[in-house]
């Protein structure tokens, strides 16, 4: 086998750039590494002894919660805790875990120590390299306090970043590590609205939010009988489910004395033209001549530097471009194609550390018209229209492996889906690995959901230790092809401007709007991500919470009031086929019950005012039917308004949200146990590549003539040509009337909504055509019209047949339905003549 030399060039800049981290992280070294100078020699094979070995300190630790101690946020300087007494009582427990799962400790917030105890790792052969040890900790969730044979070694704050301890000089023949795990209570006021909580714990929806259990934050509810209290909702059951844990492995990494910190590919272009970064730190206290010999998919160099003490770093410029690209799922043009690209640093004969990562030839950005307004994502240089869920799959990940993420990727591509929106947290790498694997898009989020206390004044040090962990975020991820689009922010205050009276651009030492917060996390991720596009705050600009007929009231018919490039959530909140499983008794619900629906749902409000109230029905099974039926016809039509206006502006959606990870309701596609819904199959044919759509603008109409474009939506990258048949047919109807009543539940919604109309039966042919198309690729292109004519107390069902050349036969419809004389559309559902 012929070996292939990569060659390589001095690079003009760092990539990634150095920016602050968290005390102790694993990327300490990036903000310090200083450029090295260096040159190419001769690449040999590397058959040396030594280098990186990582021990598993995983698997069977022992527990102790402080069920006594203190729940709330401790002050900088009181971080670090008094170890439990010595007669403590302890539990076995297998970690990683989070201790929420655990349904006794699901209200946690004080202290929970862990332990365990090792051996040496180099005690049988104290003088063979490698000589260093390092304790390392993937993930703590949230403050961890760290302790090795009763020495303090440090604090950790964050959820979802690696950091570790030099235990070279501290270990004896047998080891004890403590570690103090803490997941504080946020005190907010039951009382206020939730527009006026300000956090302090940066974990966005790990922590409370709008859709979990526990229902919508702060004074969000109506007595929901005579005399009931309102205020059943408490800062404890909002932040219940505590995600708080050892949630990722624990290794020893022995290493010699040059360790290697990072290893990196940047894409520079689609040409193939990449920086290669190694990070190195040298533990002696002179400098050491290495040579770092390196294998990027096969292609070969080495080239050599002489490092000083402390960290530096060698950036090259390479050519990739004979590595095959890595193509999102659903692409015509390749596959998710992963590279392995591994780094050897030598000195002599001795190799002190090597590494390996997987990366993929893949460029993104997001493409902006003349203005600066964002147009659509580019992959690789062409545009991708983005078909996209926001993504919970599951809070407590310390609990599934990498197959849960690998059926949710298949699931997701099985309904057209080509990206997932992380929402406000940072999920298991084995997440990323998954969408990596399956060519999986993710837009990425900051966790940061709602309104923080980022004052200068009122808590200083926040926005600092938020900017170093956004930068923590860009390292951890950089190397994942499926990442393309970073938001630093979701919802901030000053998105909600008009309703609490904050003003949008507040540069005050309060910080009010948070203006100042999300300026500072942009420039941080900024000074790291030089290859993904980076949005300041979802929700604002070009970015689109689209939630008309739904959590904004009104109409579904609304949605195209809000234009922007990508609608990145819409979306209802139904009850799923199998909410039998929540074990109520009775019906309707009593007080009780009901009280469980506003927090299985969150937004009671916005599904009963759209579906009814559950006591509208006379069994679950009809209320489930129900609330399925609204939340699939909303489904269907935003989604084919989305796609019917391709570029104008709309080049992506996104549904919110995957999954309802805490049981059988909510505003996922399918269930916990994956079970899909209704809105699933509404989502996943509404978003096939050639689609024909009738377009309506009602449903509900008034009588007379009536026409409706016909729209070819081709997202392939070549033209599609055939025959579209179509045909009107007589039939009755399905009516959902809006419900004013049930729109005060919880958040109350704007009760101005209109009646809903989907096909009940379908009988005889009225009218009948065909035409020919075609659809140019990647566009959506008018056909011509239907024109029919519906009278009073008729409705009408419109069918349009063509044949895929990939998927074969394809079906769509629209109904149309006219009110009879005195025709009253009662709240809920209910079948018509």
């Amino acid at each position: 086998m012929t070996m292939t030399t990569l060659r390589l060039e001095p690079a003009e800049h760092v990539r990634p750039g150095g920016a602050p981290v968290s005390a102790h992280s694993e990327f300490a070294a990036l903000a310090v590494a200083r450029p090295l100078e260096w040159s190419a020699v001769a690449h040999a094979p590397v058959a040396l002894a030594g280098g990186r070995i990582s021990i598993d300190l995983g698997g069977r630790w022992e527990r102790r919660a402080d069920l006594d101690g203190d729940p709330s946020f401790p002050a900088r300087d009181q971080r670090a805790h008094d170890a439990p007494p010595s007669n403590a009582t302890w539990r076995k427990v297998v970690v990683p875990e989070n201790f929420g799962f655990d349904g006794e400790l699901s209200r946690q917030f004080a202290p929970v120590w862990y332990k365990r105890r090792f051996a040496d790792p180099r005690v049988a052969s104290l003088s063979e390299s490698p000589r260093r040890v390092r304790l390392r900790f993937d993930a703590v969730d949230y403050l961890a306090d760290v302790w090795c044979n009763g020495e303090y070694l440090g604090h950790h704050e964050g959820c979802f970043a690696p950091f570790g301890f030099d235990l070279t000089n501290r270990l004896q023949r047998d080891n004890e590590v403590l570690v103090a795990v803490q997941d504080p209570l946020e005190p907010l006021d039951p009382s206020q609205f939730f527009f006026f909580h300000r956090k302090r714990v940066i974990k966005g929806t790990l922590n409370y939010h709008d859709s979990r259990p526990g229902g919508l934050p702060g004074r969000m509810l109506t007595p929901l009988v005579e005399g009931d209290d309102p205020w059943v909702w408490t800062p404890e059951l909002g932040q219940s489910m505590t995600t708080g844990g050892i949630v990722g492995p624990v290794t020893l990494e022995r290493t010699g004395d040059v360790s290697i910190d990072g290893l990196f590919v940047t894409v520079l272009d689609d040409a193939g033209d990449a920086q290669l970064a190694v990070v190195m730190t040298n533990h002696r206290d002179e400098p050491i001549a290495v040579v770092v010999h390196l294998d990027a998919g096969g292609a070969r160099t080495a080239l050599q530097t002489v490092l000083p003490p402390g960290a530096g770093r060698v950036d090259a410029r390479a050519d990739v471009s004979s590595l095959e690209p890595w193509e999102p799922v659903h692409s015509e043009h390749g596959r998710p194609a992963l590279h392995e690209l591994s780094a050897v640093v030598t000195s002599g004969d001795q190799a002190l550390d090597r590494r390996t990562i997987r990366f993929g030839r893949r460029t993104a950005q997001v493409a902006t018209d003349a203005d600066g307004h964002a147009r659509h994502l580019m992959v690789n240089g062409r545009p991708v229209f983005v078909k996209a869920v926001n993504y919970i799959p599951w809070q407590h990940f310390a609990e599934v492996g990498r197959s849960f993420y690998d059926r949710d990727m298949r699931m997701i591509a099985d309904a057209h889906g080509n990206s997932i929106g992380v929402h406000a947290h940072v999920q298991s790498p084995y997440c990323y690995d998954a969408a990596d694997q399956s060519g999986m898009l993710v837009f990425q989020d900051f966790p940061l959901q709602w309104f923080y206390d980022s004052g200068t004044q009122t808590n200083p040090g926040f926005v600092d230790t938020a900017c170093r962990q956004i930068a923590e975020m860009a390292y951890l991820l950089h190397e994942h092809p499926s990442v393309v689009y970073y938001a630093c922010h979701n919802e901030p205050a000053r998105m909600f401007s008009a309703m609490t009276g904050v003003p949008e651009h507040d540069g005050s030492d309060t910080d009010l709007s948070e203006t100042n917060l999300d300026a500072a996390l942009e420039r941080a991720l900024r000074s790291v991500e030089t290859s993904r596009h980076v949005h300041q705050a979802s929700g604002i600009g070009d970015d689109v919470h689209a939630y008309d007929g739904s959590l904004g009231g009104g109409t579904m018919y609304n949605v195209g009031n809000q234009p922007g490039w990508f609608v990145s959530e819409y979306g209802f909140w139904t009850v799923g086929p199998d909410a039998h499983k929540f074990g109520d008794i009775g019906w309707p619900p009593d007080g009780a019950q009901m009280r469980e629906w506003v927090s299985r749902l969150s937004f009671m409000g916005s599904t009963c005012a759209f579906a009814g109230l559950p006591q509208r029905y006379e069994s679950l099974d009809a209320w489930i039917e129900a609330t399925q039926t609204y939340g699939a016809a909303l489904g269907k039509w935003q989604t084919e308004w989305f796609r019917a206006h391709r570029g104008a502006p709309y080049m992506g959606y996104r549904w919110h949200f995957w999954s309802d990870w805490w049981g059988y309701a909510g505003g996922g596609l399918v269930d916990v146990e994956r079970t899909t819904k209704a809105t699933y199959d509404a989502y996943r044919d509404a978003s096939r590549p050639l689609l024909m759509i009738a377009l309506t603008q009602r449903s509900v109409i008034a009588a007379g003539s009536v026409t409706l474009p016909l729209v070819a939506v081709n997202d392939r990258a070549a033209a599609a040509s055939g025959q579209l048949d179509w045909a009107v047919h007589d039939a009755t109807s399905a009516l959902i009337g809006p419900d004013a009543e049930g729109a005060q539940l919880g958040l109350a919604m704007p009760a101005d909504g209109e009646p809903v109309a989907v096909p009940h039966t379908r009988g005889e042919v009225v009218d009948h055509g065909a035409l020919s198309f075609t659809a140019p690729a990647a566009a959506a292109t008018n056909l011509g019209e239907v024109t029919l004519v519906v009278a009073p107390g008729e409705s009408r069902t419109v069918v349009l047949r063509w044949t895929d050349p990939v998927d074969g036969p394809q079906e769509n419809t629209a109904h149309l339905h006219c009110p009879a004389p005195g025709e009253v559309h009662a709240p809920g559902l209910a079948v018509l003549g």
